[in-house]
């Protein structure tokens, strides 16, 4: 999540138990909610008031949309992957992806390469 989405959770929450926003908040959340997709949280936001008088804190976000993401998947739907994380995010499998990225170009470029040098030496 990026800082703008983590205001939009944050209003969210604000429209149910009045609580003021400033920077910090959103520098904070953001520190522990990067992980998760705007949707996801949003809905934690439902999720925890409609079952909660508590006031909703980064715990109770991850926890609950934790649990829609399982109860998408369960149901066969999935989140659109739309980018990598960067290289400050943690993904376990990134280097894996690189690798098995690097091998598939190289799969591909391969004859277009062996192409041109055959050009090459035909034309010396």
């Amino acid at each position: 999540m990026t800082p703008d989405d983590v205001i939009d959770v944050l209003a969210k929450a604000a429209a149910f138990d009045q609580r003021t926003i400033g920077q910090a908040d959103v520098l904070a959340w953001t520190e522990v909610l990067h992980s998760l997709e705007l949707p996801d949280a949003l809905e934690a936001v439902t999720r925890h008031y409609t079952e909660s008088r508590e006031r909703l804190m980064p715990a109770d976000v991850i926890r609950h949309a934790r649990a829609a993401r399982d109860a998408r998947r369960r149901r066969g739907e999935h989140a659109e992957v739309r980018a990598l994380p960067s290289r400050f995010e943690p993904d376990e499998f990134r280097d894996i992806r690189v690798q098995a990225g690097i091998a598939r170009c190289r799969d591909v470029l391969e004859p277009v390469l062996d192409m041109l040098a055959d050009r090459r030496r035909k034309a010396s």
